[in-house]
């Protein structure tokens, strides 16, 4: 009302043609999301996350890269090839790789499932920054924020019953640790620096029109002061 000058009608005008605005950007930035989505799995990256699952149920190797690269990583539809449609997959030959042991303890000394750890560097052919980096996009949430920290900070996972204990870390390891820590500290504090900023932020874009005219008098006046 007070942006139409208290006209009912055009009140009412303007609402819905804000809400058609705001549903018209929604779906522009749903297939901008799908299009971005679709073109970073487009080199047929596979979730090591989700590969060491389906290989823990048994199922051969490379019918379950070939499943996943499909599907662009989806559980449920590579369950679906893998269970019902398997005529429809070339099992992928996957090269004679013999996985770097001193490069999987590296990997687990930072943190990771070590059957994770040797998927993805059977997948990276035994490139240990390629092999993080998967590792690390197969996290998500919490889990990714506490997996990039503990990298950095090198929290010893020596007490965890699923990590393999070594006495000394090997000279790879501290490397593979070096190379990949100012990055990691870098998207730590970008993230942090984000839930800070976010926080601050608000979901509704029309909420300016509940202040008062004082406030938004204030308002104008802050501006213009650091406009100027």
């Amino acid at each position: 009302l007070r942006a139409c000058n208290n006209n009912v009608d055009q009140a009412v005008q303007y609402i819905m043609e804000r809400r058609e605005k705001k549903s018209i950007a929604r779906k522009r930035a749903r297939e901008e999301r799908k299009l971005e989505k679709k073109s970073n799995k487009s080199d047929g990256w596979v979730n090591p996350r989700t590969a060491h699952t389906l290989v823990q149920m048994g199922y051969d190797e490379g019918y379950v890269f070939a499943a996943l690269r499909k599907t662009d990583n989806d559980l449920y539809q590579a369950l679906d090839y893998l269970t019902n449609r398997r005529d429809e997959l070339v099992p992928e030959k996957l090269e004679n790789v013999t996985v770097n042991q001193d490069l999987v303890e590296a990997v687990v000394k930072m943190g990771f499932n070590p059957e994770m750890a040797k998927i993805a560097l059977e997948l990276a052919l035994n490139n240990s920054t390629k092999a993080i980096e998967m590792l690390l996009q197969s996290q998500s949430g919490t889990d990714f924020a506490a997996g990039l920290q503990s990298v950095i900070t090198g929290t010893d996972n020596s007490n965890n019953p699923t990590l393999p204990s070594t006495s000394n870390s090997t000279q790879e390891g501290a490397t593979l640790n070096e190379q990949i820590k100012s990055r990691l500290k870098n998207e730590v504090e970008a993230m942090k620096a984000y839930d800070r900023f976010a926080q601050d932020l608000t979901e509704e874009d029309d909420e300016y029109l509940d202040l008062t005219l004082d406030q938004e008098e204030q308002l104008l006046f802050q501006y213009i002061k650091y406009v100027d």
